[in-house]
């Protein structure tokens, strides 16, 4: 009998666990899937959204100024390139699915250039004949240095771009800027497009098949969130604040979008990429970091605001002012605090790790 009632305690505490173990599965499922649901709602599809508004913007600005050509269209034009690399920097990081096809991601900011192979090609380009009859089609095929931000950078921003904006030498100018801003344009409204679609790569993160090609699990949905928050603070500061603080006498040849004035605009876009896969998909809720990490966050943006706020980042001689290195180490050490925390406490809470992304060669 004795045997028995110990038989039947057994049996029960360890159904009790596996009924346990079923809930908390069945939870975390359930969590897991609002954390994918909150991700495409709140993150991709707005954040995709107003790059394609923004990109749009542009191509018209751009249009208005090879139409209207004065200093006031060209200041214009400037100014409306700066927000633009400010939306840009908002969705760089969300490299998974529309963003990988097509090559976009290379597509739309070749960087770095470390042989300058777009000046060249785009020094060549503008001396192409009939420039103005080139097909958006067949641009496309063209070197991926010609296609995105570096190139309307180098064409709005250099040392003769007013001139070359101007009536007398606009010609090539124009049409070279108008066929990257309409294929920037382009790129845009695919990536917010596929986001939008109710069969497409939402879908899969909502709602992971087991038959599917990319998203066979909610697992696998989180896998690919975490890579996107490891892979992009690593590049802010590993790729972007490193090199300017490591080099700090000639930072323009290691800062992106320098020439523009727009690398603190950049960075700043970049963070708050991060902090909406982790805080706006409830995933720092769920691992009780969101306190911490929101102040992290909060303290960052502030550090990067006043970045942005300098009159320039240099000096009189072309090196990073005080102000500019103060704030870049401050950053530099605010996301190390976050890096931390990611991969310290706040993958281990959700039981996943970052997976590998050869896109970066991580």
């Amino acid at each position: 009998m004795k045997t028995m009632m110990k038989l039947s305690s057994v049996c029960l505490f360890t159904a009790s666990v596996v009924f346990s173990s079923v809930q908390t599965a069945n939870a975390q499922n359930e969590g897991f899937s609002a954390n994918a649901r909150l991700a495409v709602e709140l993150v991709y599809r707005p954040g995709f959204e107003q790059f394609s508004a923004h990109a749009s913007a542009f191509s018209k600005q751009v249009s208005t100024l090879c139409k209207e050509s004065s200093s006031d269209t060209f200041t214009s034009t400037r100014n409306s390139f700066a927000s633009f690399v400010y939306e840009f920097g908002l969705v760089e990081f969300y490299r998974t699915g529309p963003m990988l096809a097509e090559n976009r991601q290379n597509r739309l900011f070749y960087w770095p250039d470390k042989r300058r192979v777009g000046e060249r090609q785009l020094r060549n380009f503008l001396n192409t004949d009939n420039l103005a009859h080139l097909e958006l089609a067949e641009f496309q095929q063209k070197s991926v240095a010609l296609q995105g931000f570096p190139a309307a950078e180098r064409l709005l921003f250099s040392k003769s771009s007013e001139h070359a904006f101007s009536g007398e030498g606009s010609s090539n100018s124009c049409a070279a800027l108008q066929l990257i801003a309409r294929n920037m344009d382009d790129m845009a409204l695919g990536l917010s497009s596929a986001w939008q679609i109710d069969d497409g790569i939402a879908q899969q993160y909502m709602a992971p098949d087991a038959s599917a090609s990319q998203f066979r699990s909610r697992t696998e949905v989180l896998r690919s969130i975490v890579t996107q928050i490891s892979v992009a603070i690593d590049n802010v500061m590993m790729r972007k604040i490193k090199p300017m603080l490591d080099n700090q006498d000639t930072p323009a040849r290691y800062a992106p979008l320098w020439r523009s004035g727009a690398t603190a605009a950049m960075l700043a876009g970049n963070v708050e990429s991060i902090r909406a896969l982790v805080i706006d998909t409830k995933l720092a809720d769920a691992t009780n970091l969101e306190d911490e990490l929101v102040f992290e966050f909060k303290t960052l943006a502030g550090v990067l605001g006043k970045l942005q706020a300098l009159p320039s980042m240099v000096d009189d001689s072309g090196a990073l002012s005080e102000d500019a290195e103060s704030l870049l180490n401050a950053a530099q050490a605010i996301l190390g605090g976050i890096r931390s925390t990611v991969n310290e406490r706040f993958m281990s809470k959700l039981d996943v790790r970052a997976g590998f992304n050869s896109d970066d060669g991580d």
